[in-house]
């Protein structure tokens, strides 16, 4: 599948927010709600405009992933990121539409980002997953990172207990 990746722009708010709201109980299945506010489309807009600004001062980007069609089926984000010469460090995290999970969507998005953080002088990734997200679990293993730790709280989602798992990427 052929995907394109872009830096997240306020035009694409309108196109976000369906892909957002048409995924929600899927995305619920894996992480914790982003809260039903986020889902009032005038709160996604200030969060995102929050998100923008912070991608402004290079703090953190958001990317969006679009097929063939020009249409949003994901996110990729590079957050966090820290620029002490001695760390150069920085978190990912992504969401793939329902639909496009198991194409390589995901898998080529976080590739691409790798480049870009490289490209940034970023020396280390991080990531994290649930122990229940096995297919964000292998997507980091065909990405390069390596599982480094689990958290040792717990979260419960949906009556049943999680655990975060980290992941990293060492790039240099």
């Amino acid at each position: 599948m052929n995907i394109t990746i872009e830096k997240m722009k306020s035009s694409d708010f309108n196109q976000l927010f369906d892909f957002e709201t048409k995924n929600k109980a899927f995305f619920e299945k894996y992480v914790p709600s982003r809260g039903e506010d986020y889902f009032n489309y005038e709160t996604f807009v200030e969060r995102n405009n929050l998100l923008l600004e912070s991608q402004k001062q290079g703090k953190d980007y958001f990317f969006v992933i679009r097929n063939e069609e020009n249409r949003i089926i994901g996110r990729v984000n590079l957050m966090d990121i820290d620029y002490d010469y001695k760390k150069k460090t920085a978190y990912i995290g992504y969401r793939v539409d329902e639909q496009y999970t198991g194409k390589g969507v995901a898998t080529k998005g976080v590739e691409r980002l790798v480049e870009f953080a490289i490209d940034l002088g970023i020396t280390q990734l991080f990531a994290q997953t649930t122990d229940r997200n096995l297919g964000a679990q292998e997507v980091m293993t065909k990405t390069g990172f390596v599982a480094v730790d689990a958290v040792p709280e717990t979260v419960t989602l949906k009556g049943e207990e999680l655990r975060f798992l980290t992941f990293r990427r060492v790039l240099s």
